[in-house]
């Protein structure tokens, strides 16, 4: 673990070397780098760390971790948690790390949403994208509805963590715990009012977007008309749907995404995924 001081705000990261695939013999290409960035609220880069990140590593890439603005161990400031100033925090981490070439950015929820502002705006830094669940159509809502959604979906997350996991004893002191941690962020920063002032993505915002694109959604996701949105409007875009599944991807099919990963940056199997792939 590491501490990086990137546009004055004190940054947990974490970076995970690449090391040689199985069979590889070439000691001198230098290995793509792949930046994860997490979703809002109680998410941080555990949830990258234990599913994607280690075998994107293993596999051979360079992997960036860190915790968004707010969130996890890094500082959290009362203000700065619009999607420009989460990219604002994105290059001057970059630029802090000494990062010059494109990466590929792998982003969950708002963290995909943060991955394709970078798109937009710095097209030079970005070689593809992995959309996992991205929210691109943010909705317009009042301060209590806003959180009221945010609780439903927290509580939504932990059921199936519950279950999945199987730690029946452990689920209330969880709950309680990621509730107080969402209810500290919302309540000591401009969070919520930043992202309800929000501006969405138009089609031609997206149309701008021309690096390759992988996009993921669970075949029973709340957002998934998002995605083929996407689909239509990026110039060049694979969707992926996910059956049986839900929002919570990072959850549900780790290793389906972690396959569509290695896949997506040619590693391992070496092809792209089809469209609707995973579909049917």
């Amino acid at each position: 673990m590491a501490e990086v001081i990137a546009g004055g705000i004190r940054f947990h990261v974490q970076r995970l070397p690449a090391r040689q695939p199985i069979g590889c013999t070439d000691h001198h290409a230098d290995p793509p780098t792949v930046v994860f960035v997490h979703g809002l609220g109680v998410d941080n880069m555990s949830s990258f760390y234990y599913t994607l990140a280690n075998p994107a590593a293993q596999a051979g890439v360079d992997v960036i971790l860190y915790d968004l603005r707010g969130h996890g161990s890094t500082e959290r400031p009362p203000t700065g948690y619009s999607v420009e100033a989460s990219v604002r925090d994105l290059t001057a981490l970059l630029d802090a790390l000494g990062v010059n070439r494109p990466v590929h950015v792998v982003g969950n929820s708002y963290g995909g949403t943060v991955a394709l502002a970078l798109a937009m705006s710095h097209p030079a830094r970005v070689g593809s994208l992995m959309l996992i669940e991205a929210v691109v159509e943010p909705a317009v809502m009042g301060e209590t509805e806003w959180e009221e959604k945010m609780a439903r979906m927290l509580a939504d997350g932990m059921e199936l963590r519950k279950v999945l996991a199987g730690r029946r004893a452990q689920y209330g002191r969880k709950l309680r715990r990621f509730y107080s941690a969402i209810d500290v962020l919302v309540k000591s920063t401009t969070l919520a009012a930043d992202l309800r002032a929000q501006r969405p993505f138009c089609d031609a915002d997206l149309r701008s977007v021309t690096c390759p694109t992988l996009t993921v959604y669970g075949e029973h996701s709340d957002i998934i008309q998002q995605g083929h949105r996407l689909k239509r409007n990026l110039v060049d875009c694979d969707l992926a749907l996910v059956p049986g599944c839900s929002h919570f991807l990072i959850v549900e099919a780790p290793g389906i995404l972690c396959d569509l990963l290695l896949r997506w940056l040619n590693i391992g199997t070496g092809a792209r995924p089809a469209e609707n792939a995973l579909a049917g």
